[in-house]
């Protein structure tokens, strides 16, 4: 993961310890290329709390 933070010229606002879930400070034009590299979900300026509603997870 932190690779690809820095290949994308990020910056780390949080994580958790396991770097599953993480926040990042990112130019749009490289938002995709987190998608390239696996990422679940990228989302440009938060996301609502609707988009999660459904899950029990």
């Amino acid at each position: 993961m932190r690779k690809a933070i820095d290949e994308m010229e990020a910056q780390l606002v949080w994580a958790d310890p396991a770097m599953g879930v993480v926040i990042l400070d990112v130019a749009p034009e490289n938002r995709w290329g987190f998608y390239r590299r696996g990422a679940m979900l990228v989302s440009g300026s938060g996301v609502p709390a609707g988009c999660f509603s459904w899950s029990t997870a």
